[in-house]
Order: structure tokens, then sequence, then C-alpha cells
């Protein structure tokens, strides 16, 4: 059963954006909200947990994309055509996550 499109978005809007850390540092929290009793809705946090991992790795992924050189000519058409596998591949990942969520 997948999420409800309405807590799908919610998750997505979260998640989206946030660097490596901003992620781990969310899982951390959540983990400590979750363990203390103070998650107010429950489903909600297991939902961000279970595409946090993907979130992170794109992220990650993403973020050693950006340290690569970008004065190199011949590296850009290559640098981008990872960018847009990565992208596309995060799009594949998160609906396989809805579907099995």
């Amino acid at each position: 059963m997948g999420l409800h499109f309405c807590v799908e978005a919610d998750v997505k809007k979260l998640l989206q954006g946030q660097t490596y850390r901003g992620l781990e540092a969310l899982q951390k929290s959540i983990w400590s909200m979750m363990h203390d009793g103070t998650a107010k809705v429950v489903e909600f946090w297991e939902a961000v947990l279970r595409q946090l991992e993907v979130y992170k790795a794109m992220a990650f992924l993403k973020e050693i994309h950006g340290k690569l050189p970008n004065e190199d000519a011949n590296i850009k058409p290559e640098r981008d055509r990872i960018l847009a596998v990565l992208e596309k591949l995060q799009g594949q990942i998160e609906d396989d996550l809805i579907k099995f969520v």
C-alpha cells in the first residue's frame, strides 16, 4: 500500500533540497522523537524515515558531484550526464519506495 498523496507530498517537501548533513540531523531528531514518545503522528515520521535513506544517498552523490572541477570543458558533459542520471534514478527510487510503503 502506498502513501496517501498528501502525506507523500509532505514527506517530499520536508526532505527535498536538504544537504546530507541536514538529513542526518533530521534522522537523529526523528529517532529521538520516536524513542522518547514525543512523535505525535508516528505514521508520518515512519514514512519520513523510510524515504530518508534515499534522499541521504542522493544528497551525498550530489555533494560529491558538486565538488568535481567545473573548469575542465572535457569533464562538463560527463558531469551533466551523471547529474541527469542521478535525478532520473531518484525519481524511480521514490516511485518504487512509494509502491512498497
